[in-house]
C-alpha cells in the first residue's frame, strides 16, 4: 500500500492529497470560484459604507507607509492627465469666486449643502469656457453620495436628466 500522493495543485509528493494548506485553499477557490465571487459582489452591494471606510483606511495606510511611491504615482497621473488636473483646480477657483453670483452652493440633485464636490462632464481650460460650462450645466455641484452614484453608473446621462 502506497501512502504517498501527488498534490492536486502543484504536483509535489506528500502524505495527503494536498501538500499544504495553501494548495488546499487554491483548489477550493478554483472549484468554488463562481459562488465566492457572487457572495463577494452581494456583500459589496449591501455594505457600501463599510467598503468605503475600509478602502479609505487602506489608502491612508498606503500613503503613510509609501510616501515616495504615492508621490510618484500622483505625478505620473498628473503628467498623463495634465489638462483635466489643471481644469479641476481652475474650476475650483472659479466656483469660489463666482458662487454668490451664478452658483447656489447646494447639490444639484438632492439640494444638500454638506460634502459638496464638483462634477465635470467636460474639462475646459480657461475662465470663460468654465463659466459657459457652468451655465450650460456641464459642470455643477453634487454632494458626495450623489456624485458617487453618478460616477459609478455606466451611463451617467440616465440620472443627469433628473437634475435639470
Amino acid at each position: 500500500m502506497n501512502n504517498e500522493y501527488e498534490c492536486i495543485v502543484c504536483g509535489i509528493k506528500s502524505k495527503n492529497k494536498y501538500c499544504s494548506k495553501k494548495c488546499w485553499s487554491k483548489n477550493y477557490y478554483i472549484i468554488n470560484k463562481e459562488r465566492i465571487t457572487k457572495r463577494c459582489e452581494e456583500w459589496r452591494k449591501n455594505n457600501m459604507d463599510k467598503r468605503r471606510i475600509t478602502m479609505a483606511r487602506a489608502n491612508d495606510k498606503f500613503r503613510k507607509n509609501n510616501k515616495e511611491r504615492f508621490n510618484e504615482l500622483m505625478m505620473n497621473h498628473y503628467r498623463k492627465n495634465k489638462k483635466s488636473w489643471n481644469s479641476r483646480s481652475y474650476t475650483r477657483k472659479v466656483f469660489n469666486e463666482l458662487y454668490n453670483d451664478i452658483i447656489k452652493k447646494e447639490c444639484s440633485f438632492c439640494k444638500s449643502v454638506k460634502n459638496l464636490e464638483i462634477h465635470h462632464e467636460i474639462y475646459p481650460s480657461n475662465k470663460m469656457d468654465i463659466i459657459k460650462a457652468i451655465k450650460d450645466k456641464k459642470i455643477f455641484l453634487l454632494c458626495r453620495s450623489c456624485h458617487g452614484k453618478i460616477t459609478r453608473l455606466d451611463k451617467p446621462k440616465d440620472i443627469l436628466t433628473n437634475i435639470y
